[in-house]
């Protein structure tokens, strides 16, 4: 049977070394920022992600959101029914197969309204973060 000491080493190293948990608490860390930052316009970092995904897509529907984003379907759901609430986001049709959205006039003007705090956010992650590269060409590997 393994001692408790080589089963601690063990957890020690492979918490200090392994990818997906260190990435996994970096994301953690980096949306903690974002958060703090877009606190003030009423909105989460996850939630302003899929709002700025939108704006950047055009009229799009929420797989192409998911698609994007590297995002399960659930969490699109999930952004996407807080979004439509606070009427920054809008469905252009009903029919879940046939859904798309588009910003608002008054999601537009929160992107306006938020950029300089998430611009300081990007500075303060920026300088704490060395440049990250796309999570899209990890599936390369």
């Amino acid at each position: 049977m393994t001692d408790e000491k080589n089963i601690a080493r063990l957890a020690l190293e492979i918490a200090g070394s392994c990818p997906a948990m260190r990435s996994r608490a970096l994301a953690r860390a980096v949306a903690r920022v974002f958060d703090e930052a877009l606190r003030p316009h009423g909105i989460k970092s996850s939630q302003f992600a899929v709002l700025v995904a939108i704006g950047a897509l055009g009229q799009c529907r929420p797989m192409d959101i998911a698609a994007e984003l590297l995002l399960s379907r659930a969490a699109v759901t999930r952004a996407i029914n807080v979004l439509e609430s606070r009427k920054w986001i809008q469905s252009t049709e009903k029919a879940a197969r046939m859904r798309t959205l588009e910003l608002t006039a008054t999601g537009k003007n929160l992107l306006v309204q938020a950029e300089s705090q998430w611009r300081m956010a990007v500075e303060r992650v920026g300088k704490s973060v060395e440049v990250l590269p796309d999570p899209r060409s990890i599936d390369a590997l």
